[in-house]
């Protein structure tokens, strides 16, 4: 039992060398380029969120309503900008599997048109 727990620390602290190793080489070689980036990415942040903060200056709960009501209606726009650029991809894939015979070519069409029904009627509901 004792030998076994050996090569298991044995082996346990190679892997963790070569780790190590292969970690220090990554930091030699790019550790001037991850360092920029890391300080571009924190200056970006804090300049976004300096932008953020000024433009939200709210008085009352009303104002608060009338800013979530745009953002909720701006995210719903972009939602179906989106979910129409996927079901025209889709569209696309199905008339493709259509003229080349495909034999699941009618299941395509058949949930193709089950995924308009369901997004028609969610932004119903929404």
């Amino acid at each position: 039992m004792e030998l076994f727990s050996i090569k298991i620390r044995c082996t346990f602290q190679l892997v963790s060398t070569n780790v190590r190793e292969k970690a220090n080489q990554v930091i030699n070689r790019y550790g001037k380029v991850i360092f920029t980036f890391l300080i571009f990415f924190t200056l970006l942040g804090t300049a976004q969120v300096a932008e953020a903060q000024s433009g939200l200056k709210i008085n009352s709960l009303s104002e608060v309503t009338d800013k979530a009501k745009e953002g909720a209606d701006t995210i719903l726009d972009v939602a179906k900008y989106i979910l129409a650029a996927v079901l025209g991809i889709a569209l696309v894939f199905v008339i493709y599997s259509l003229a080349t015979n495909n034999p699941h070519a009618k299941e395509y069409l058949l949930g193709w048109i089950i995924a308009v029904v369901v997004i028609m009627v969610a932004f119903l509901i929404i």
